[in-house]
C-alpha cells in the first residue's frame, strides 16, 4: 500500500500550514496540494486523484458545501472520487446534515486533536479501499424465473 495522498483545503494560511506539518510528519501521509479556495480545489481534484480531501467549509470562491455539491453533479468527469473529511469552526446542525447528504465521510470540528485527525484520514482511506475491494468483488443475480420464493418460513 502507498501512502494516503492528501489535498488541504482551508483559506486560513496558518490553520493551512499547521495542518500541512502535522500530515507530513506521518510517513503513511502525502500533502500532495495545498488550497485556499474551492474553485482551485475542484481542478486539483481531477487533475491530482487524492485519496482524502480534508475540506473547510468556508472558503472564498466557492464554499465547502458548493464543492461537494459540484463534485457530486460531475461525478462522470472525476476519475478518481476522493474521500472527504470536513474540518470547520461552524458548529450548525444544517451545514453537518448537508455536508453528509454530499457524500462527506467525517465532520470534525476547529480546534481538533492532530491524532485524531491522523486517525480519522487512514480510517476513511481504509474503508473506501474496502469499499472498493467489495463493490468489485461483489456481482449479485437473481434470475426471477429460477428464483425460489423468498420468506421467513423457509
Amino acid at each position: 500500500m502507498g501512502k494516503i495522498r492528501v489535498v488541504i483545503a482551508d483559506d486560513n494560511e496558518l490553520m493551512l500550514e499547521m495542518i500541512s506539518t502535522v500530515l507530513k510528519n506521518d510517513e503513511d501521509i502525502e500533502v500532495i496540494a495545498e488550497v485556499t479556495d474551492g474553485v482551485h480545489l475542484l481542478s486539483l481534484i481531477k487533475d491530482k486523484k487524492p485519496d482524502v480531501v480534508l475540506l473547510d467549509m468556508v472558503m472564498p470562491l466557492m464554499d465547502g458545501l458548493g464543492v461537494l455539491e459540484q463534485v457530486r453533479r460531475n461525478s462522470d468527469s472525476i476519475s478518481k472520487m476522493p474521500a472527504f473529511i470536513i474540518l470547520t469552526a461552524a458548529k450548525q446542525e444544517k451545514i453537518t446534515e448537508s455536508a453528509f447528504a454530499l457524500g462527506a465521510s467525517y465532520y470534525i470540528l476547529k480546534p481538533f486533536d492532530s491524532e485524531i485527525l491522523l486517525t480519522r484520514i487512514k480510517q476513511t482511506y481504509t474503508d473506501m479501499n474496502n469499499k472498493q475491494e467489495n463493490n468489485s468483488n461483489q456481482i449479485v443475480y437473481e434470475n426471477k424465473s429460477t428464483s425460489k420464493k423468498h420468506n421467513l418460513e423457509a
